[in-house]
């Protein structure tokens, strides 16, 4: 075990849900199942003990977590584990009141004492959400609602957007990640907005619209004019 929780707690279940789902087709007889499969999920891919208590329970965090719940719901055919884990990410999108962490009315996310992190963990949380959105997109026994749906389209094209040009985010949405390299460069979203044409087919042509621009190296290519005010 490390001494960081990060590690205990996200890290070490990202790489053991990904174990169990390569796995489970080879042990899908009992004992093996329940000792290996079954054991496997209810001991790692679960919320920490602490969840309700700490700052596991929020933001970013919570939506990594809850991939536990997801893949634990997957792997075991629990639907009711599914949905919970998706539940759990879901309500990371609330829109929160003033002077609270989160996803602001304006469509900017904050954390880390209300720093603006649009870059960073918003783009954890954007990123995450979406891959799950477009994973059960089509489902009928578990999903995410039409609203939820549009919050994050509008977190993305009425807020990233307008902290985008080119090859880079704004060093003002990046909080503590502008000192590490490599760090607010927009090219994960070129995979994320394809995907998002998936998920809200009605807003295609403005998802392709910031697609160009992001994909322009000169940064040139226009998506929104104007300029808007982060409160």
């Amino acid at each position: 075990m490390s001494n960081n929780w990060f590690d205990n707690d996200i890290g070490m279940q990202e790489r053991l849900l990904k174990i169990l789902i390569l796995i489970k087709n080879d042990f899908l007889t009992e004992p093996d199942w329940k000792d290996v499969i079954v054991d496997g999920c209810d001991k790692y891919l679960v919320l920490p003990s602490d969840y309700n208590t700490t700052n596991k329970s929020k933001l970013t965090n919570a939506v990594w977590i809850a991939r536990n719940l997801v893949h634990n719901g997957g792997i075991k055919k629990d639907q009711a584990k599914l949905q919970e884990g998706i539940n759990n990410m879901a309500i990371q999108l609330a829109i929160k009141s003033i002077n609270t962490e989160g996803v602001q009315r304006d469509n900017s996310f904050l954390t880390h004492g209300l720093q603006l992190y649009n870059s960073g963990y918003g783009n954890e949380l954007i990123k995450e959400v979406s891959y799950y959105m477009n994973l059960i997109r089509g489902l009928t026994l578990v999903s995410f609602t039409l609203a939820q749906i549009a919050t994050l389209s509008d977190l993305i094209l009425k807020g990233d957007q307008w902290m985008v040009q080119g090859k880079a985010y704004d060093f003002g949405v990046m909080g503590r990640n502008i000192s590490r390299e490599n760090n607010g460069s927009t090219s994960y979203l070129t995979g994320l907005l394809d995907t998002m044409k998936l998920i809200n087919p009605a807003k295609s042509a403005q998802y392709q619209a910031m697609l160009n621009n992001v994909i322009d190296p000169t940064g040139t290519t226009p998506c929104v004019v104007g300029n808007i005010y982060i409160l």
